[in-house]
């Protein structure tokens, strides 16, 4: 039920109490109607169910770091949820995606994202109007994700994994089955190859655009030639991948956290996290963040050695 009509549902309870028993129902009636808002709205104190824990798998589609003020965007199996800077509070988003003149709910199917500016990303996903392509290709919002805009490849791609770096945008396309790379902000695309494995994450290096890694459920891949050709690095375990200005960072199913320093090809572990990796951000002040597939955000300020919970469903 939308807080809209919690708040008018409750103004009609307070209107019709019996005058002598006011006071009392009065505030039986605000208890109940703050308790309706918060499970409306997601507030602090409120257990805000991000994650179906229920599926066999729970998983993290998208997770992301907003350049204005550091609000969380994470989208899992149960939605697209907005949550606040400070971990505190958290709510869903059933933002609205154009499609040729065409709106359609976004909310719930979202399957990757990334901020490229402030409150300004990049994305895809599945539209649940099915008038429309049933893959929306890629997709822009310049509100932090309230609205969503097509722009290219409609119909013809699935993106699941979205990773600018350095003016290019890489991503990997599920309907492709290989990496695409666009120059011009994701309005036309390259299409390159792919690993033998299906890309479950990816990572550039922020220094030369020819070199990508990308994960898989089992193996760690390297590219040369702008994901023209791969060659297998060697066995993983669910990597998430983050390469940022500040070093190149991994964590594996069973949080194990790992750096590299000389670009992927080995690894040492520095921390490990309270679960599973869903996702694994690194931002611009030297800073991780990872979403594990409770639907818990850690951060880490010191490379990724400690982790404090910032945001607990």
């Amino acid at each position: 039920m939308r807080a809209e009509a919690i708040v008018s549902l409750v103004a009609v309870a307070l209107k019709s109490g019996s005058p002598r028993r006011r006071p009392a129902a009065g505030l039986s009636l605000a208890l109940l109607a703050a308790s309706l808002l918060a499970l409306a709205t997601g507030c602090s104190g409120t257990a805000l169910q991000v994650v179906d824990a229920k599926s066999k798998r729970p998983f993290i589609d998208a997770f992301a770091v907003n350049p204005k003020g550091g609000s969380l965007l994470l989208a899992t199996n149960k939605g697209l949820f907005h949550i606040d800077a400070d971990g505190k509070k958290g709510r869903l988003l059933r933002s609205e995606v154009k499609v040729s003149n065409k709106g359609s709910g976004f909310g719930d199917k979202v399957s990757a994202f990334a901020f490229v500016g402030p409150d300004k990303l990049i994305g895809s996903g599945h539209p649940d109007d099915p008038t429309v392509p049933g893959n929306l290709g890629l997709m822009q919002s310049n509100n932090g994700g309230a609205s969503w805009k097509a722009v290219s490849r409609v119909g013809l791609s699935d993106l699941h994994v979205i990773k600018p770096q350095g003016g290019l945008v890489f991503a990997y396309d599920t309907v492709l089955g290989g990496v695409i790379v666009s120059s011009d902000g994701g309005k036309t695309f390259a299409e390159r190859s792919a690993p033998e494995e299906p890309v479950t994450d990816l990572a550039s290096d922020p220094r030369d655009a020819n070199y990508l890694l990308a994960a898989s459920v089992n193996s760690l891949f390297v590219s040369t030639d702008q994901a023209r050709s791969w060659k297998k690095l060697g066995p993983a375990d669910s990597p998430q991948l983050a390469w940022g200005e500040h070093g190149l960072y991994r964590a594996d199913a069973g949080g194990i956290v790992g750096t590299s320093s000389d670009r992927g090809r080995s690894w040492k572990q520095v921390g490990r996290l309270e679960g599973n990796p869903g996702k694994l951000v690194e931002t611009s002040d030297d800073k991780l963040y990872v979403a594990l597939d409770s639907g818990i955000v850690q951060v880490s300020s010191d490379a990724g050695r400690s982790w404090k919970r910032l945001f607990k469903p």
